[in-house]
């Protein structure tokens, strides 16, 4: 906080006391500003109001630890965050299909789709299957949490971009034939 925050704060505690049937005194508010004052004046505030609305703690007259508590972003577990890439792929199933191509922001969520055998075979499981296939998700995503991002995968080939890269694979490998047959042909040609 500032200089000028001070009018502010004076306001802040002076109503949060208000609200709690709490006198403020100058030496309190003294402390409080003393004890915040490395954190804006919009981030006390937000701390304030948090903590008058925390259904646990709010009940009681915040003290600095409450405040900066409330001030924390809160961290999502790993769980947390596969549980929602589980639910993101589940949606994707319905919406994009095996035959697209899977998108997804999360690299760790692909990577682990990929694991299960690929977006094709993860779209094929059944209904029976999904909850058993949802922990085996987690489990994988969990430990793809400590691999670089930059080494997972951006996306998963649907069906339309396999077929194409078993044609494009046929066709190469018909031209390797052709070559490999025109060579011997001629080392035929040239030893006759």
């Amino acid at each position: 906080m500032k200089q000028q925050d001070k009018k502010d704060f004076a306001v802040l505690m002076t109503s949060t006391g208000e609200m709690y049937n709490k006198e403020i005194s100058t030496d309190l508010m003294k402390l409080y500003y003393d004890i915040l004052i490395n954190h804006s004046i919009i981030d006390v505030k937000e701390g304030f109001s948090k903590h008058i609305l925390d259904p646990k703690h709010g009940s009681f007259f915040p003290k600095p630890a409450d405040i900066v508590r409330q001030m924390q972003p809160i961290e999502i577990t790993v769980e947390a965050k596969a549980e929602m890439a589980w639910a993101e792929i589940l949606s994707k199933i319905s919406t994009v299909g095996s035959y697209n191509l899977l998108e997804m922001k999360d690299k760790q969520a692909l990577a682990a789709v990929k694991a299960l055998g690929g977006w094709k075979q993860v779209c094929s499981i059944n209904t029976d299957q999904l909850s058993w296939t949802k922990k085996e998700f987690i489990s994988i995503y969990k430990n793809y949490e400590s691999i670089q991002i930059e080494s997972l995968p951006q996306s998963l080939p649907g069906r339309i971009e396999l077929e194409q890269h078993k044609t494009v694979g046929s066709e190469f490998m018909n031209q390797l034939e052709c070559k490999s047959s025109m060579v011997k042909y001629k080392g035929v040609n040239n030893n006759g």
